[in-house]
């Protein structure tokens, strides 16, 4: 099944660990097409963030694209890290955002 290269890219994106030319180099790696090169930079704009060391990050806005389960180019460990980087993203700043109240048998 082909993917869009939308797809393609925001899957490469959401890892976390490929810089601008990272993603066009593992994208080239998984075939990407000859004439698709220059399409990769804009879609790489528009779905990510580039962090201090240069590596890119997806937009968590755009966290509902990614299926670590189903992407099947994902390694076992790479789809351990997005499930992190998801279930992270879900999250305030504190561990309450998880916490369930329990009610008091008393009332």
């Amino acid at each position: 099944m082909k993917k869009s290269l939308r797809q393609r890219v925001v899957h490469a994106v959401v890892l976390g660990k490929y810089s601008r030319d990272g993603v066009l180099e593992r994208l080239r790696k998984d075939g990407l097409n000859d004439g698709d090169d220059q399409r990769v930079g804009p879609i790489i704009e528009e779905v990510s963030e580039a962090g201090k060391d240069g590596r890119l990050s997806l937009k968590s806005s755009l966290y509902s694209e990614v299926d670590a389960n189903k992407w099947q180019w994902f390694t076992t460990d790479e789809k351990v890290n997005v499930k992190r980087i998801l279930s992270g993203s879900t999250t305030s700043s504190s561990s309450s955002a998880n916490f369930a109240p329990s009610r008091k048998s008393a009332m």
